[in-house]
């Protein structure tokens, strides 16, 4: 019925399923699609009106309150992973400040984004870790796991210039806990720059540039 581009979208439904109860009443719904830009995402609104007086309208009305909410997760889920496009697929190698070489290669699979890293020191492999990102609770969150089981775990959002982890704390298996703040910028299609800053352990304060590899 109208657009607004990348603000608006006004629509009925003229064909339903075959067997769908109160299609003819529904046919007369119109439906509203919002998309409002906010810090680190948008916001998605979807409002019909026009729901007819009555059991036929209750009816439709408390079918479609479910509907379109498991329609708007799944628009989340499917959505909430764009943000990691650019690194899926690929492995990106950088060295630390130490002289070590930091391999990720990120896959995704199942509604989520799998990354694997390892550490390599004179060719051996010293240290390495696994990511996972998925949409939780409304917002694109993130599980990472050592080879000795320390955990962080936190959410991320997309920035203008890349990715903004926050502050996390990364938990070791002794308890041992540290505050990490982590920001990635892009640069360019085939570079990016993983900016860790650490008050309680100056070793995660660091720089790393990372590059693609594949």
């Amino acid at each position: 019925l109208a657009r607004l581009p990348r603000r608006l979208l006004v629509f009925r439904t003229v064909k339903t399923p075959a067997g769908f109860p109160h299609a003819q009443a529904f046919m007369g719904v119109t439906q509203f699609f919002e998309f409002m830009p906010e810090e680190g995402g948008t916001r998605v609104r979807l409002t019909g009106v026009n729901y007819p007086a009555g059991a036929e309208g209750d009816t439709l009305l408390g079918f479609f309150k479910a509907g379109n909410r498991t329609t708007l997760d799944q628009l989340a889920q499917r959505l909430a992973l764009t943000p990691l496009d650019f690194l899926a697929g690929q492995c990106w190698r950088g060295t630390l400040p130490g002289g070590d070489m930091d391999t990720h290669c990120f896959k995704a699979a199942a509604g989520q984004v799998r990354d694997h890293h390892d550490v390599v020191r004179a060719a051996k492999t010293v240290y390495s870790g696994d990511t996972v990102y998925a949409w939780e609770t409304g917002a694109l969150r993130f599980t990472y796991t050592d080879m000795s089981g320390g955990v962080m775990k936190g959410s991320v959002r997309e920035a203008s210039d890349g990715l903004d982890f926050g502050t996390s704390d990364y938990v070791g298996t002794d308890g041992k806990r540290v505050t990490i703040a982590t920001r990635w910028i892009r640069v360019g299609a085939d570079a990016y720059e993983a900016h860790d800053t650490s008050a309680s352990d100056k070793h995660f304060t660091r720089t790393t540039r990372y590059t693609r590899v594949d």
